[in-house]
């Protein structure tokens, strides 16, 4: 879809786990990989606990560089052609 231009953007969501830089324990998070045809893309990630029963008690929001980047063709952005 993208090679044939049908889409604008992306949001590429997944479940991983990183260490953490303060005692290198094991974290789960959340990480979304944001990629739009005219903007720069970002990598955001929201780390989360389970809780009682399984549920998802959130932590932290933050944002790092592009760990994928979507639309970048060799160095440039793709010849754009805006969809209406």
């Amino acid at each position: 879809m993208i090679a044939r231009q049908e889409l604008r953007a992306v949001a590429f969501a997944r479940n991983i786990d990183y260490l953490s830089a303060e005692d290198h324990s094991k974290i789960d998070a959340i990480e979304v990989d944001l990629d739009h045809l005219g903007e720069p893309a970002v990598t955001c990630m929201l780390s989360y606990k389970l809780g009682d029963r399984g549920k998802p008690i959130p932590g932290e929001l933050f944002a790092i560089e592009p760990r994928e980047s979507f639309f970048k063709i060799a160095g440039s952005y793709a010849n754009i052609r805006w969809i209406e």
